[in-house]
């Protein structure tokens, strides 16, 4: 297990992730996000849709982020457990934009969701 401020270091060195949303239905599902880091919280533009559906219904959500690091040598996965709250407010996107925070796909984004992190967990694994 990884300390939580490496943690928060591997999750601010990228910016692709996944969201774990539930339907009203109960269904899971998973959705590829970019993201950015500030603050303590966990930044989504998105725009309207099943992923925000999803979220306003069951906000406790699960995000998760991998990645590398050749030069030390190792993989590495962190997984956050967080509250979403979805800001529909312009002022909150202007932010966003302020802290360099882009869309995975130029999709119009006009919707931010936020974690609020409830735990962040996280592995490292050395390579070959």
């Amino acid at each position: 297990m990884l300390p939580a401020y490496e943690a928060w270091k591997h999750l601010r060195g990228t910016t692709i992730g996944r969201i774990v949303t539930t339907a009203p239905d109960g269904t899971v599902d998973v959705f590829p996000v970019s993201y950015t880091v500030h603050d303590g919280e966990i930044l989504i533009p998105t725009r309207l849709g099943t992923k925000l559906r999803d979220l306003a219904t069951h906000p406790e959500t699960v995000f998760e982020a991998d990645g590398s690091d050749p030069t030390a040598q190792c993989v590495w996965s962190v997984v956050v457990r967080a509250r979403a709250r979805i800001h529909p407010n312009p002022a909150e996107l202007r932010h966003a934009e302020k802290v360099h925070l882009e869309p995975l796909v130029d999709l119009s984004a006009n919707q931010l969701v936020v974690l609020v992190p409830t735990s962040v967990s996280g592995r490292e694994y050395r390579t070959r």
